[in-house]
């Protein structure tokens, strides 16, 4: 696996937890 392989993994990887973060704090407002 070459290193541009893996760096987008990892960025695909960071974009999917940025994203169910944000969702989880737009259904959840309160907790936070």
């Amino acid at each position: 696996m070459s290193a541009d392989a893996l760096m987008w993994v990892v960025l695909l990887i960071a974009g999917l937890y940025l994203l169910g973060y944000l969702l989880v704090v737009l259904i959840h407002p309160e907790k936070w």
